[in-house]
């Protein structure tokens, strides 16, 4: 599920169509993305230089810098008080394969998004630094912990 402001272009966009991709851009595409969320214009892929293609699967761009994209098909949109939740199915995923090992599998230690968060108040970007708990790790330290009590 994500959730856009109801009155903005990718909402329409997304209502319209029932597809989109996710983009998850790192570090590295920063300058373009910050542009990007000051351009209304439908061509600002092009504007800014950004190289993309469009998916086979849903007609949206992937750019080609972004690590990680997810291909996604809409289940349902629930519109309230101003914002579309979308709740959708991700049809395929695509992984830089330098973010994978031998055998395939995603080295979540390498992978370092780029998050865009914020309220009124304050809008900020977040970066996830190389800590990794494994699933399940939790409740294994917390039973070793009542073991000691």
């Amino acid at each position: 599920m994500i959730g856009v402001v109801a009155r903005e272009n990718v909402a329409e966009q997304i209502k319209h169509y029932q597809k989109f991709t996710v983009n998850i851009p790192d570090e590295n595409l920063m300058l373009e993305m910050e542009q990007a969320g000051f351009i209304s214009h439908q061509e600002k892929l092009e504007r800014l230089g950004v190289h993309y293609e469009i998916s086979e699967r849903t007609e949206a761009p992937i750019l080609e810098d972004c690590p990680v994209v997810l291909d996604c098909q809409v289940d349902r949109i629930v519109e309230e008080e101003g914002i579309c939740h979308i709740f959708a199915k991700i049809v395929e995923r695509l992984v830089d394969p330098e973010l994978l090992d031998e055998k395939g599998h995603f080295r979540n230690e390498l992978f370092a998004p780029t998050y865009f968060m914020g309220d009124g108040y304050q809008r900020v970007y977040r970066y996830l630094d190389k800590r990794v708990d494994i699933k399940g790790s939790f409740i294994k330290k917390a039973r070793k912990k009542d073991d000691k009590s």
